[in-house]
């Protein structure tokens, strides 16, 4: 555990006080369990993921919901399918595996962001958020089956009005 002083402005510190003494517990224990519900664990994903994440939690609501509606581009989604066709039929240069193996760590992180967007924005007061118009690209049974790929995320989508 660590101990960190901050400053708060009065009225968010008469606010936290009352809720503690609603609630009897520590005015510690209000404050520490408001952060925490602010900021989600990243502890269960490579730690130079896990800073990209963190990232997130500093957009303001309008580029926090384009990551909640990123995808891959059309052109993006092309080059998989042509490169995974190159690949099972064993055309595939050292370049294509390298230019193949950064489109699908792109595509593979791409739900994580997503999620995670979607994750904070009820933290940050919001209720269900709308659904994105775009769709997170799926590659075909043959692409999955070339690449031992067992399953891809789905698009997460949640629907209900913004606050």
């Amino acid at each position: 555990m660590q101990t960190v002083t901050i400053e708060l402005p009065e009225p968010l510190y008469r606010f936290a006080r009352q809720v503690a003494e609603v609630t009897k517990q520590p005015l510690e224990a209000i404050l520490r369990d408001s952060i925490a519900h602010m900021l989600p664990p990243l502890d269960d994903v490579p730690p130079e993921e896990a800073i990209d994440l963190a990232k997130l939690a500093s957009f303001d609501d309008a580029a926090l919901w384009r990551e909640a509606c990123a995808t891959m581009t059309a052109a993006e989604q092309a080059e998989i399918h042509e490169l995974l066709d190159r690949q099972g039929a064993g055309e595939l240069t050292s370049s294509g595996h390298a230019r193949l193996r950064g489109l699908l760590d792109t595509y593979g992180r791409l739900p994580v962001r997503k999620a995670h967007a979607y994750l904070l924005r009820p933290r940050r007061g919001y209720r269900a958020p709308k659904p994105c118009q775009s769709v997170v690209p799926t590659l075909s049974t043959t692409a999955r089956n070339s690449l031992r790929i067992m399953a891809v995320a789905p698009q997460i989508a949640i629907s209900g009005p913004r606050r």
